[in-house]
């Protein structure tokens, strides 16, 4: 056996705005979809949406790693999303760790190594 490929799936309450916020805030692109289900890839990643939710948060456990914290909030920001938490560096961990919410009441990690 295989494993050829290993997706994360959200929750969409609205397609057309859940495309737009991952577009956006992170340049993610548009493989295949509709109202129901749509691919999104960051580079040989996948984030997949699911339709139909409606809109209440969700702890996703998805977490994206990023080169510039300041810059991928504002992105965030920009794109409807919301900062919960942080960002923060807490004792003895190497990263920045902010809690943010796509549009769709997602709630997922960002994260940015800073080393020891």
């Amino acid at each position: 056996m295989e494993i050829i490929a290993i997706k994360h799936v959200l929750w969409a309450q609205d397609m057309d705005r859940a495309v737009a916020f991952w577009r956006d805030a992170f340049g993610l692109s548009v493989r295949f979809g509709d109202a129901a289900w749509t691919e999104l890839a960051a580079g040989e990643h996948t984030v997949a949406l699911h339709g139909g939710h409606d809109g209440g948060r969700v702890v996703s456990g998805l977490s994206i790693e990023v080169d510039d914290m300041a810059a991928a909030q504002q992105a965030l920001l920009a794109a409807g999303g919301r900062v919960v938490h942080g960002p923060e560096r807490r004792p003895g961990e190497p990263i920045i760790l902010a809690g943010v919410v796509d549009t769709e009441g997602n709630e997922f990690k960002l994260t940015q190594y800073v080393g020891e």
